[in-house]
């Protein structure tokens, strides 16, 4: 399965100032009840290809972008001021920053091809996307202080996609085309090099997101034809087991953690509805957020389950 190969790309979800806490990591199954509790902070995430912003709880959702292009992958910087996020409002994808508030609109990229999948590193500092600009979709980092572009890999007749910082920034975690499957895979953040692939086997796997400590990479897979939410060790891929944090019948996909390592957000299909849930990793209860009865932002490929809607790669060539 290629980069683009989802349906329309629409949106990354993150927190904003979550409440401290015990980091548990990865655990339960997703098999719980419903959880009549919610952090505190933020969600940044994407409806109707604009930028929305809600509570931790759900509440007060808040439109922050009005544009009759798409603008989507909307993420926080680490100080929660900014928000970086991929639009189309250029004529190709490219990514913008804007306040939290969705005033001060800036261009960061500029091209040549396409800019898309943000991920902010630790420090805030820097901003690894994937870009085709030197052929096929490579991970790429911008320094937002001088507006420097460097490329991060190199890897011949491979696509990589939807990068992941790890906590100390000296990882990063990415799906990439592989064989006849999508894997997970870690690199160095600086220059690309000590690949280290984390799955093998499965059909679609995508998405990855470190957990808080480190020791853990979320992602999605449809391994078992519904994409279900499952976690791999990063120290460990080859000896520790695969964790199944959430599989229920329906598309489970696009996980995030919460910054204290409590709660996994993700994208789910309940009812034919598509909504952003919350997952208590301690209890394994979830709960929907957003509770909109309208297809949501999958938090970490960026796409909307709509019928009807074209590839992001089809899209880009009309």
């Amino acid at each position: 399965m290629g980069r683009w190969n989802w349906m329309a790309a629409m949106g990354l979800l993150t927190l904003m100032g979550c409440s401290a806490g015990t980091n548990l990591g990865p655990g339960g199954s997703g098999g719980g009840g419903i959880s009549a509790t919610a952090p505190s902070g933020s969600v940044v995430y994407t409806r109707g290809g604009d930028i929305w912003r809600m509570d931790g709880s759900g509440s007060r959702q808040t439109q922050l972008t009005f544009n009759d292009a798409l603008d989507f992958q909307p993420a926080f910087t680490p100080d929660r001021r900014w928000i970086v996020f991929t639009s189309k409002r250029s004529g190709e994808y490219q990514l913008y920053r804007m306040r939290a508030d969705g005033s001060e609109l800036e261009r960061l990229t500029d091209g040549p091809g396409f800019a898309a999948d943000p991920a902010l590193s630790p420090d805030g500092r820097e901003v690894a996307f994937v870009s085709d600009r030197d052929g096929l979709d490579d991970l790429y980092s911008l320094e937002l202080s001088s507006g420097r572009t460097r490329r991060i890999t190199r890897t011949r007749d491979v696509a990589e996609q939807t990068p992941a910082w790890s906590p100390d920034g000296e990882l990063l975690a990415y799906a990439a085309d592989w064989e006849s499957s999508t894997d997970i895979f870690l690199c160095r953040s600086d220059d690309g090099s000590e690949v280290v692939r984390l799955t093998k086997g499965r059909t679609t796997e995508d998405s990855p997101t470190f957990s808080p400590d480190g020791e853990w990479v979320a992602f999605a897979s449809d391994s078992g034809g519904d994409f279900d939410v499952y976690a791999v060790s990063v120290r460990n891929p080859e000896t520790v087991a695969v964790r199944t944090l959430v599989a229920r019948a329906g598309d489970d996909e696009f996980p995030v953690y919460s910054r204290d390592g409590n709660y996994l957000l993700f994208d789910g299909e309940r009812e034919g509805d598509s909504d952003i849930m919350r997952l208590d990793l301690s209890s394994g209860r979830i709960e929907a957020l957003a509770r909109s009865f309208d297809s949501e932002t999958n938090p970490d490929t960026r796409s909307v389950k709509k019928p009807g809607t074209v590839s992001l790669k089809e899209a880009r060539k009309k």
